[in-house]
């Protein structure tokens, strides 16, 4: 594809705003390298992201709960160091019925998310657009808005934006007889586009390599 094309993409995607000519532009440009590890950006101070990851939990009751977690590279202002990083406060819901075909889809995460740069503060209004699925990692822009604290200018309801690739590191079950996982399972996702395996000694299910 040109520069051109790529272009073009992004032209439409600022024009529609949909999720799936989002999830278009964005595939392109990670093929074509212009996206790395990803960056969290905090108002107009962008940090490079150095880890950021997306676990699943299978209750017994069959509640599928997930745990996020995004870590950044240090960058000094002001003579203050920032780092900021954001995760969940507890396992949090995702209205999804699939991982395979979550990209070009948009949820609302449901739960508690913090920002953590001097101290933990609430994220607030957060949407999640799943842009692509490499391998094991989970392409998504997470927008929301935040509060650092520092001083008026970095004070309440600054724009968050996340643009990662969450590593998928499955989905363990709290239920240790493996069929009757794979049954709980099947109430909120399709077993089939999972492989099984063992995580921490329970029954879990990973995507398949690609």
């Amino acid at each position: 594809m040109s520069d051109a094309d790529l272009r073009e993409l992004e032209r439409k995607f600022r024009e529609t705003g949909a999720v799936e000519d989002e999830a278009a532009w964005f595939r392109e440009r990670l093929r074509v390298g212009e996206v790395a590890q990803g960056t969290l950006r905090i108002k107009d101070r962008t940090f490079e992201v150095t880890e950021a990851t997306l676990d699943g939990y299978l209750e017994q009751d069959g509640q599928l709960l997930w745990e996020v977690g995004v870590s950044t590279s240090p960058r000094e202002f002001d003579g203050e160091v920032w780092q900021p990083g954001v995760y969940g406060g507890d396992l949090l819901r995702l209205p999804i019925a699939t991982v395979l075909d979550l990209p070009g889809t948009e949820v609302v995460p449901e739960g508690d998310l913090f920002l953590d740069v001097f101290e933990q503060e609430a994220v607030t209004n957060s949407v999640w657009r799943f842009l692509d699925l490499a391998g094991s990692r989970l392409w998504v822009r997470w927008t929301g808005l935040c509060c650092v604290g520092w001083c008026e200018e970095y004070s309440d309801d600054l724009e968050l934006v996340v643009e990662t690739g969450l590593h998928f590191g499955g989905i363990k079950a709290r239920i240790y007889d493996e069929e009757k996982a794979v049954e709980v399972l099947s109430k909120t996702l399709d077993p089939s586009q999972f492989v099984r395996t063992r995580i921490a000694g329970a029954p879990g299910f990973v995507l398949p390599e690609s």
